[in-house]
């Protein structure tokens, strides 16, 4: 019976929603003009008895945890945002609506002159463009196995518009328009630009649009098509009553192409773009806008539009960009359509106002203990040699539970044991049903297990399996115990049993867009003699638009055993 159970809901994870995703591309009716925001209601804020208040504050939304030093005010609206773009995004895409059971991800917004980089914090799971330099990406985000994390800078950005190509640009009108003397007079006559100011939060708000995408719609999706889903939620407008405008043109866009030129269109949809250089290397989220608008909310003539249908299924199943974009044809008279269309007034869409409107979040004061365990929790998916000291600096000495439950997932994430299962322990003799507590000391008992030998191996296996399996009776939603679990097996050597594989696949359903559960499951379906299911399940991680480590690894995986990935 179990094992008839389990193939049925290995199944539904090698199963992705083109179909669905495709439904976004009917766009709602235009409208003339989007309102003016209305200051919202008053703020939910709880205050903390008795205790000293940290630095950090908290907002709890229906989809997401969002944390910030700012103000309550400030953190209270953005919230409030996201949860009004994800009920957009939920109608449009017929997915994400109501109370879900995915892992709400966490969201910390960084103080302006904190850097992503000095926290050790690279995108190593998830990217957008390449883009330009100017418009390099703000944000991290991080599908993790035990839940999403994101990062964004609140510090707005600015950009150069008084470029050689933009000056070059006036010049020949200048030219053209006055003739021959006016060479002399094109510095004096060539327009000034100034720099165009792009507030923060668009990035936050393209990147959750994105992350949307990949969770609710998860498909293998090209990666310019992403960017271009960020770029067209990334300039909207919230109305009064909660309506949402969206696909709007972005501040200032022509003078953007004017200073950085237009948009490589062949180089695009070959992918070719992705390894440009130089001058060739024409990617922005301006650009991204363009290309998306074009094809999502343009008018499109049957044929453009059946070519595009193909080409997004023929990449689904895994075919190359540069052999799906043959599809269009002659992609010079392409380049020539989308550059006339850059020219042109572009409609945007409009999201009716939900029913009822979302409700402000709930707004916490962080106490001094759990405001540190911010940045490191941030800290855990690091990937500089510092990353664990951060961790550390935040947790030694300290008592709270839950940093040392941090400290313990740190330990383990690390290899090493001992620590891990220290830190694991002082949490247990307090909290002796502490399902996180002991999944860390599940996973310290694997790790040491795995490094004796004869029945020390044994009998070290059985008891890290037994803590765990208590771990996972306590909380049966959690990730960490049912993936520590399948890796006493996999690391051990061993074919998991189906209850773990059964277990990983409930992980994958409430973390589809965490490439390191899709890729035990392929192992252990492997370990099982299932190969054949293990690649339709790591299809979306072998054939996405990511270089993840996870995606390195399941290619390693299904070269040495001589299949492939493929779709369903």
């Amino acid at each position: 019976m179990i094992r008839a159970r389990c193939h049925a809901v290995l199944l539904a994870c090698t199963m992705a929603s083109p179909a669905v995703a495709q439904q976004a591309t009917i766009a709602p009716t235009p409208v003339a003009k989007a309102g003016d925001k209305a200051p919202g209601p008053d703020i939910v804020v709880q205050g903390l008895k008795d205790r000293k208040r940290g630095t950090w504050r908290r907002a709890d939304g229906a989809h997401v945890v969002v944390y910030s030093k700012g103000s309550a005010d400030e953190l209270s609206r953005v919230t409030r945002n996201i949860e009004r773009l994800h009920q957009l995004l939920t109608r449009l895409y017929r997915r994400g609506g109501g109370a879900d059971d995915m892992v709400r991800p966490q969201i910390t917004l960084l103080d302006p002159d904190t850097d992503l980089s000095s926290l050790g914090l690279q995108n190593a799971r998830w990217q957008q463009g390449p883009f330009m330099a100017p418009f390099a990406t703000t944000v991290y985000y991080d599908p993790r196995e035990d839940g999403e994390v994101m990062a964004v800078s609140r510090r707005d950005t600015s950009i150069k518009l008084n470029t050689v190509r933009a000056f070059n640009e006036d010049c020949d009108d200048v030219v053209q328009n006055a003739g021959t003397d006016a060479v002399a007079l094109c510095s004096k006559m060539a327009a000034r630009r100034d720099p165009l100011g792009v507030a923060w939060e668009r990035s936050l708000y393209a990147a959750y649009a994105e992350r949307f995408i990949l969770t609710y719609a998860p498909a293998s999706d090209p990666r310019w098509y992403l960017d271009g889903i960020g770029a067209l939620f990334s300039s909207i407008a919230i109305r009064p009553d909660g309506a949402i405008d969206y696909a709007r043109v972005p501040d200032r866009f022509q003078q953007v192409l004017t200073a950085y030129g237009p948009v490589d269109v062949a180089g695009v949809l070959t992918g070719r773009y992705l390894t440009d250089s130089g001058d060739a290397a024409r990617w922005s989220p301006y650009h991204a806008w363009l290309v998306s608008h074009f094809f999502l909310y343009s008018p499109l003539s049957q044929q453009r539009s059946d070519q595009f249908r193909h080409y997004m299924a023929a990449v689904r199943q895994g075919t190359s960009l540069a052999e799906a974009a043959t599809v269009f044809g002659d992609l010079g008279a392409l380049q020539r359509e989308i550059g006339r269309y850059a020219r042109r007034d572009f409609a945007y869409a409009h999201g009716q106002a939900p029913q009822p409107d979302v409700p402000p979040p709930a707004v916490t004061q962080l106490s001094p203990a759990d405001s540190a365990l911010v940045e490191a929790r941030l800290a855990l998916g690091g990937r500089g040699d510092g990353w664990l000291d951060t961790v550390r600096a935040a947790t030694t000495g300290v008592d709270d539970p839950d940093a040392l439950r941090v400290a313990a997932t740190a330990e383990c994430g690390g290899g090493h044991a001992d620590a891990c299962l220290a830190a694991a322990d002082r949490v247990l003799a307090s909290r002796p049903e502490d399902s996180a507590a002991l999944a860390s000391k599940g996973r310290a008992l694997t790790l040491k297990a795995i490094a004796a030998t004869g029945t020390d191996r044994t009998t070290g296996l059985a008891a890290a399996r037994q803590v765990l399996g208590r771990a996972i009776a306590l909380d049966r939603d959690a990730p960490a115990p049912r993936l520590a679990y399948v890796r006493s097996f996999l690391d051990a050597g061993q074919a998991p049993s189906d209850d773990a594989v059964l277990g990983l696949a409930q992980v994958i359903r409430r973390l589809p867009a965490a490439p390191m559960p899709r890729l035990l499951l392929a192992e252990s379906l492997v370990k099982q003699g299932k190969a054949d299911l293990a690649g339709r399940v790591a299809f979306t991680l072998t054939h996405g638009p990511f270089d993840s480590p996870e995606r390195r690894a399941a290619t390693a995986l299904f070269a040495s055993t001589g299949t492939a990935a493929h779709g369903s």
